[in-house]
């Protein structure tokens, strides 16, 4: 977290943080090319259970991804407040997850949950295709030769794996917009999920690879603890997977890249009689 980290408390209230004013401290304009240029792939979750607030945000967390749907929509509204805050250089980008910010969680988090529906629906569909037609063809191939038929039939999971792991590298971008955006159109800018794509695909691959063998460990050690603690495995791995889209989309930016127009701040309900420090 070392490259978000700002010193600075007091900020005059600009466009790009107005809604700050009653939050302390108050975070700056954002950066736009201040980033190092090393993505560190794991650093989210050192950041998970380092930071000050790690048991209250992974017990709040566990809580919210049990209840259904709304409660994984709750903990992507905490990830746009998140993205916003690292983007703006504020000096506390993660806020303590507090139950007084469910309702407010759930509004900001309807957007990229929407987006992932979308991306979903689309990669579900082209999976589909691709293991219809590499069946069918591998049942032709089997009725020739069994052996045949049997790599081919090999060959069609393998093609749907790397189909679908394609899919969830460009999925990353629409979401990562929405985060920053809150708004469906920005998302789906496709000039700039192109630009993005082409500037960041490996990295995205890499992280996403990481990511996958942390887990299988991660979940069946979830399975251990009665099963309920697959819950607060998959919160662990949803915070690492946003966490590498933030420093993802950081390079993008310290390469030049074209940046998201950004929500407004908004003030969480929980910040919201927190005094400012005065200026």
């Amino acid at each position: 977290m070392d490259n978000f980290e700002d010193k600075t408390i007091i900020a005059p209230t600009t466009p790009h943080n107005r809604g700050y004013e009653n939050a302390s401290p108050p975070p700056q304009d954002p950066p736009q090319n201040n980033f190092s240029g090393k993505i560190e792939y794991l650093k989210g979750l050192s950041l998970l259970f380092k930071d000050p607030n790690a048991k209250n945000n992974l017990l709040i967390g566990f809580v919210f991804m049990i209840i259904p749907i709304v409660g994984s929509i709750a903990v992507q509204g905490w990830y746009c407040e998140i993205m916003q805050r690292l983007l703006r250089k504020h000096p506390n980008p993660v806020p303590k997850l507090q139950f007084s910010d469910f309702g407010h969680y759930i509004s900001r988090g309807l957007m990229p949950f929407l987006v992932g529906l979308v991306g979903g629906v689309a990669m579900a569909f082209l999976v589909g295709v691709v293991a219809f037609i590499g069946i069918f063809i591998a049942g032709l191939l089997m009725y020739a030769n069994e052996w045949l038929g049997f790599f081919a039939t090999l060959g069609v999971y393998l093609l749907i794996f790397v189909v679908q792991f394609l899919v969830s590298v460009i999925l990353c971008i629409p979401v990562t917009f929405a985060e920053i955006s809150e708004n469906f159109a920005k998302s789906f800018d496709f000039k700039k999920i192109k630009a993005v794509l082409k500037m960041t695909w490996s990295k995205y691959a890499v992280g996403l690879f990481l990511i996958v063998l942390i887990a299988f460990p991660l979940y069946f050690a979830g399975l251990l603890l009665c099963g309920m603690g697959v819950y607060l495995s998959i919160f662990i791995l949803l915070f690492m997977g946003f966490y590498l889209r933030a420093q993802i989309y950081q390079y993008y930016l310290s390469q030049g890249g074209e940046p998201v127009e950004m929500k407004p701040a908004q003030v969480i309900p929980s910040e919201q009689n927190v005094a400012r420090s005065p200026a």
